[in-house]
């Protein structure tokens, strides 16, 4: 499997404390997980490990290698790798055992469509003008989107993001009756 230059410090470091290096024997040890004799550490002993390093931190669910390994795969998909790169490097024969990674969030499907908008827009030159003059009751409405928007992409907490923007429109209903006001008072006066 491929290393980035930051995991194979992190295992040489690994290594050097806990005397990783050599076995008891000074044979060169080849498994980071290896036990100081050369045998491999039992699945209990790792599950254990997993249980130890996760103390004091909240989850959803427990935290299982699976887990761990699952999140790897999203996320090298959701970071762009094809299916058959992830397939060699999650080790799977079948293409069908892989592609059980391969399950779409509604944030991939929001990001992706958004993407492939701005893509066409920006390809057929399908860019709305910009308006010369920015009203009040736009801007609110811009600002409206534009809060839910960076709410979503960033995966904060969209219920109050919404909650911020229908107050937004709300603001943005005074607002125009107040200027229709204005308007039909000033047409009153002349």
């Amino acid at each position: 499997m491929p290393l980035d230059r930051k995991t194979i410090t992190v295992i040489d470091r690994l290594r050097v404390a806990g005397s990783l290096g050599r076995g008891r024997r000074g044979k060169r040890r080849t498994f980071l997980l290896q036990k100081p004799s050369g045998a491999r550490m039992q699945y209990r002993e790792l599950r254990l490990a997993l249980e130890n390093a996760c103390r004091g931190l909240v989850f959803a669910e427990p935290m299982t290698s699976h887990r761990l390994r699952h999140t790897y795969a999203t996320t090298m998909l959701a970071a762009g790798v094809s299916l058959p790169v992830l397939m060699k490097l999650l080790g799977h024969r079948c293409h069908r055992m892989t592609l059980r990674y391969a399950a779409v969030t509604i944030e991939t499907v929001t990001t992706e469509y958004v993407d492939a908008i701005d893509t066409i827009e920006q390809r057929y030159n399908l860019r709305a003008p910009v308006a010369d003059k920015a009203t009040p009751e736009r801007s609110l409405t811009d600002l409206a989107r534009y809060l839910v928007k960076q709410a979503e992409d960033a995966g904060l907490d969209k219920a109050r993001a919404r909650a911020i923007a229908r107050r937004l429109h709300r603001l943005n209903t005074v607002v125009q009756n107040l200027l229709s006001d204005c308007a039909r008072q000033s047409t009153r006066s002349d």
